[in-house]
């Protein structure tokens, strides 16, 4: 716990076997900077009371076993630049209570009864997306979100990294997420993308990791543009229906690893 002048301004809590749910009442705390409950046995729905917290930069609630949708409140959060809610769905990581007993969250609310963890659902890279003015960094996969990229999503010009593996989320990746200017990693491999690589994918020179692999629906072939991203890292293009030859340009990618 951070305090600053004896008003608490940040939480970090990591692997601290905390098992329950987190209360609304965390919204009385005010002038929360972050919150990080990073890798607990936390289940239930992220309280919409969060979105009371305004001056909250860090939002980090990864390897839990959260469920439901994100409140649309959330996306209130001017000030946030960092958001993670990843590995929520199918995340085998265990607390202890003080009496012994062993919570898994691999289940619903640590109970094999209530069956398996399914994490959190509904859209995320929709156009509410595209409020969070300040973000950063997001990070959601292994959950189970859906909808489509929203063309509103080139509205984040501070955004440096983009991760949604594994989840539900459809369309294609539109054209706008090229005028992403400081964009260095984009994660959508294993979800249902369908249409084609923008072509102008290229226009993001600071570019590093693009993975993209896992969609029967990503058809076409590969833009020209493509081999002019001289930042990028790692490709990964497997698992998709793109066609056609890789271009002898592919040379001038000369830190792909």
């Amino acid at each position: 716990v951070t305090c600053t002048s004896g008003v608490v301004t940040g939480l970090w809590l990591d692997e601290y076997s905390l098992i329950g749910t987190i209360p609304p009442e965390i919204s009385r705390l005010v002038q929360l900077n972050f919150i990080s409950f990073r890798r607990n046995c936390l289940y239930g729905t992220i309280p919409s009371e969060m979105g009371q917290l305004s001056t909250l930069t860090y939002l980090r609630l990864q390897e839990n076993a959260l469920s439901g949708t994100v409140p649309d409140s959330i996306f209130g959060l001017s000030a946030l630049e960092i958001l993670y809610l990843q590995y929520q769905y199918n995340n085998d990581w265990a607390c202890t209570r003080s009496s012994g007993e062993v919570v898994n969250i691999y289940f619903s609310e640590g109970d094999a009864t209530n069956g398996m963890n399914l994490g959190l659902i509904g859209k995320i890279l929709d156009d509410n997306l595209a409020n969070l003015t300040s973000l950063r960094d997001i990070r959601v996969g292994y959950n189970q979100f859906s909808g489509t990229i929203s063309p509103k999503i080139s509205h984040l010009e501070n955004l440096g990294i983009l991760r949604a593996e594994n989840n539900k989320i459809r369309g294609s990746i539109p054209d706008e997420i090229t005028m992403l200017e400081n964009i260095s990693e984009i994660w959508l491999q294993d979800n249902y993308i369908t249409g084609e690589i923008p072509q102008n994918v290229g226009a993001m020179k600071n570019l590093e990791n693009l993975k993209i692999s896992g969609h029967r629906g990503l058809v076409g072939t590969l833009p020209p543009s493509l081999f002019e991203l001289s930042n990028l890292e790692f490709l990964y293009l497997n698992g998709n229906s793109l066609i056609g030859s890789v271009s002898e340009n592919i040379g001038q990618l000369t830190k792909l690893m």
